[in-house]
């Protein structure tokens, strides 16, 4: 329902921008595969956290390099804030017997992985949402 509000030659812009569509979408695939590696490896709200501070910290040097964007004192301090809070969340020590623990340094890898490619992933998106109607972009 989403095209219905889009002129059709906005909508076969789309075909113009098929290797930026392509790379996204891998991206996107290849941060859900190292997700649910990390997944095997750490407790799921442990590797979420860590994917999620990889994505931040790549979306500020991204913010950084390409659009010059530079944190805020207050913006640095939740920021630092946040790390502590994963890190004190990493040192929560529970019993998963499920969980192999000599391969913890493993998944921590593979989610800091995740948010990494993801980041780059949703760049991608983003470009491809400017250069066509923006529901054009979310609806491929």
């Amino acid at each position: 329902p989403l095209l219905f509000w889009v002129p059709f030659t906005e909508v076969i812009q789309i075909t113009q921008h098929i290797p930026t569509l392509l790379i996204s979408a891998a991206l996107g695939a290849l941060a859900f595969i190292a997700g649910l590696q990390a997944a095997t490896y750490l407790p799921l709200s442990i590797s979420t956290s860590y994917s999620r501070t990889a994505t931040l910290i790549a979306t500020i040097a991204l913010g950084f390099i390409f659009l010059q964007e530079v944190l805020t004192p207050k913006q640095l301090l939740l920021f630092g804030l946040l790390l502590c809070a994963v890190i004190g969340l990493s040192l929560v020590r529970n019993n998963h017997e499920h969980l192999d623990s000599t391969k913890t340094p493993l998944g921590i890898v593979f989610a800091l992985t995740a948010g990494s490619i993801a980041t780059a992933g949703f760049f991608f998106f983003t470009k491809l949402a400017k250069a066509v109607h923006p529901f054009v972009a979310s609806y491929f």
